[in-house]
């Protein structure tokens, strides 16, 4: 089934230049949008919020610089998108969050062309997530889409480079080779699918027997340095590692998945990627040096010209979800990265934790009094204070003293069966 992408205008997805984004307003719905929450067979509520890079610089007057003029990381749906284009109109909702590097092209691409191709596949029919057959033909339309939209991004940027070789090699004008992180997350009735590529995690929680904590119940898997099947993949292609220094290449025991059994690569924690010069790659005119410490992207060209180094396949998991409330949090590796907790685990029962206390604090986990109305205002603001990284809570979240902060996306989600 062949589904003809048009793309979000790029304009639609807002550049965001100061360093708090607080989109805290709340556009007055159509009469379309009404009739569509109506016929929801389930509340979805949820709240978004970013901290644009900085660092410091300056001695002995330390002074808070910008990392770049536009925030890389972009989120799906904003604030004044209709619901329809993000509400299919068999009720399924797609959550989309995208962190770029190295630029903020490659993350508006795919954030705008992947809504636009996910809202068009699942307006076609009506999916039951708990088929396996439709479980079969969506995962491959979805699939089918990221890379779609992955080779005509890599054959823009070719086009773009070999412009610029023709123009002259004019250094203002070298084209950008960017890329980002995908995640999307399709909530449907009782299921959500989430879809990732790279190091922006997803994590979706339910309320304790006893409704006192929200506990884990799915968390995606980061494509870092250590994902043992993308190391595979890297190495049969070519791909070098090298240490977080990037002068000496490692030397590791690459073992094929099956040998493997999920076991992570830890000696190649904070490694990067190399890839060496090729003739493809001087047609190209790209440059050969630079690194990359994710092993599953979108964009990327260096890793991409043919034959490439990195794929754009995502990891698809189908999540069922049981008959009460869950929260999904869905954050950059601004929020990750930033944590006094280090693994995967640690780190999220510490995200789980605050959102616990903050809940505990503000409206009753489990209480169907009014619960929306407080949920929405709580989403805000616990999201204003997990990517404010110096804020209130960064002695007990946060690593102190740092001289260099990432952009951070947090969203949370909150579904009401």
């Amino acid at each position: 089934m062949g589904v003809q992408i048009q793309p979000l205008s790029p304009q639609l997805l807002p550049l965001s230049d100061c360093l708090m984004i607080d989109h805290t307003e709340v556009r007055e719905m159509s009469n379309d949008d009404l009739t569509l929450l109506e016929e929801m067979p389930y509340r979805v509520t949820w709240q978004c919020r970013q901290q644009k890079g900085y660092k410091y610089a300056g001695y002995p007057i330390r002074q808070k610089v910008a990392l770049h003029d536009y925030c890389e990381d972009f989120y799906f749906p904003t604030d004044d998108t209709p619901l329809s284009d993000y509400i299919s109109k068999h009720s399924d909702q797609i959550f989309i969050m995208a962190d770029g590097h190295a630029g903020h092209e490659a993350a508006r691409y795919f954030t705008s062309g992947i809504a636009t191709g996910l809202i068009q596949i699942l307006n076609e029919r009506m999916y039951d997530f708990s088929d396996s057959k439709h479980q079969q033909v969506i995962s491959e339309l979805i699939c089918n889409l990221f890379e779609k939209l992955d080779r005509e991004y890599t054959n823009m940027k070719i086009k773009e480079y070999q412009e610029w070789l023709a123009g002259g090699q004019i250094r203002q004008k070298k084209p950008m080779d960017d890329g980002c992180t995908m995640v999307v997350n399709i909530i449907q009735r009782g299921w959500i699918l989430n879809c990732n590529v790279g190091d922006s995690r997803t994590v979706v929680a339910k309320p304790s027997l006893e409704h006192q904590e929200w506990v884990q119940c799915f968390s995606s898997m980061d494509h870092n340095m250590m994902h043992p099947e993308k190391v595979h993949d890297i190495h049969r292609n070519g791909g070098k590692f090298l240490d977080m220094s990037g002068t000496t290449f490692l030397n590791i025991n690459v073992e094929p998945p099956e040998i493997r059994n999920g076991k992570l690569y830890a000696e190649l924690c904070y490694s990067r990627l190399f890839r060496p010069i090729c003739d493809e790659i001087r047609q190209v005119g790209c440059s050969h040096r630079r690194t990359l410490n994710l092993t599953g992207t979108m964009g990327d060209l260096l890793f991409k010209i043919s034959p490439p180094v990195l794929t754009s396949k995502p990891d698809l998991t189908f999540i069922k979800l049981d008959p009460t409330e869950h929260i999904l949090v869905v954050a950059t590796d601004g929020l990750w990265d930033h944590l006094h907790a280090n693994g995967v685990d640690v780190q999220n029962r510490t995200v789980l934790r605050k959102i616990t206390d903050y809940m505990e604090q503000n409206i009753t986990i489990g209480s169907d009094s009014d619960m929306n109305d407080g949920v929405f205002d709580a989403l805000g603001q616990l999201c204003e204070v997990l990517v404010d990284r110096e804020g209130d809570s960064m002695d007990e979240l946060f690593t102190m003293n740092v001289q260099r902060y990432d952009d951070a996306t947090v969203m949370i989600i909150h579904i009401d069966p």
